[in-house]
């Protein structure tokens, strides 16, 4: 048992423990093996156990959460990464629309330019003239637009690495989180497995004691009837 053995099989269950725990249960078994009393002792690394298996409980619930916030993070970071490229085609469209109304404003220009030129009469460069103030508000409007479409690309491409960076952060907390609950359960394992072992440890030794006792109720009645029958040997003499 414990009390006797070098714990050879505690080694291996140590090992697989973290150093504070198993610092901790090797400190008890030590303590086992010394003065302390084996039901002692005993509940000591039960609770211990219990601890370790409540901490579990509470490490892969977090384990959970992280995953949760990490997953909903990541749909986030896509959906900001799908609308940068939306922001970038609308961009685009925005600038070829922009582009097109403002050569449209140059050639409304032009117009009025030539039918001065070619001394048209006054209906129809006031015409002329008309279509290039209307061109060159529909110019200066695109432009407006395309304008507002490249802030949102910036706005967007900034978003996106917002989301990129909690992303990556939040799945970095779920990382160290299953690692802590792989620890807790690895620990709380142990735990057990050693609570367990140096309770069946124990068996032995309270059998032992009953025996030993036996043995001395026993002898106690053999000695007893010795006397006993010494007795009447001397009474009959």
């Amino acid at each position: 048992g414990l009390f006797k053995a070098p714990m050879a099989n505690m080694a291996g269950l140590l090992a697989a423990m973290p150093r504070n725990m198993a610092s901790m249960m090797q400190q008890l078994l030590e303590k086992k093996e010394s003065e302390a009393p084996a039901a002692e002792v005993v509940a000591e690394l039960e609770a211990v156990a219990v601890a370790a298996e409540e901490a579990a409980g509470e490490a892969v619930a977090e384990e959970a959460v992280a995953e949760a916030v990490a997953e909903e993070a990541v749909v986030e970071a896509v959906e900001a990464e799908e609308a940068v490229v939306e922001a970038v085609v609308e961009e685009a469209v925005a600038e070829a629309v922009a582009e097109e109304a403002v050569a449209e404003a140059i050639e409304a220009e032009e117009a009025v330019v030539e039918a001065v030129a070619a001394g048209d009469d006054e209906a129809a460069v006031e015409e002329a003239v008309v279509e290039a103030l209307v061109a060159d508000a529909v110019a200066e409007e695109a432009v407006a637009e395309a304008i507002k479409a490249e802030e949102a690309v910036v706005e967007a491409v900034v978003e996106e690495a917002v989301a990129e960076a909690v992303a990556e952060e939040a799945v970095a907390e779920a990382v160290a989180a299953e690692e802590a609950a792989v620890e807790a359960v690895v620990e709380a394992t142990v735990a057990e497995a050693v609570a367990a072992e140096a309770d069946a440890d124990d068996a032995p030794a309270d059998d032992d004691d009953d025996d030993d006792d036996e043995d001395q109720e026993d002898d106690a009645e053999s000695s007893s009837e010795a006397d006993a029958d010494a007795s009447d040997e001397a009474e009959e003499e």
